[in-house]
């Protein structure tokens, strides 16, 4: 039994998507965000931080909520 056509057409399309996303490029940030999180509008008790480095690694831990204080600072 022989492929039908429109599995070929479908296999086709996956080989060059898998193609094309292999070939995208991601940009680093241009500025490292640093966000502490904490429980209330007060900002006494911290409960989270984030950071997205200047190399493009995120990290992240307790809580993030809508109290926050954001720090940017351009990478060299």
């Amino acid at each position: 039994m022989r492929p039908s056509k429109t599995f070929k057409i479908l296999a086709l399309s996956v080989v060059a998507a898998s193609a094309l996303a292999a070939g995208v490029a991601f940009a680093l940030p241009t500025h490292e965000v640093e966000t502490y999180y904490y429980s209330d509008a007060s900002h006494t008790e911290e409960v989270g931080h984030t950071l997205l480095a200047c190399n493009g690694h995120f990290f992240s831990n307790g809580v993030q909520t809508a109290y926050a204080d954001v720090t940017s600072t351009p990478c060299d």
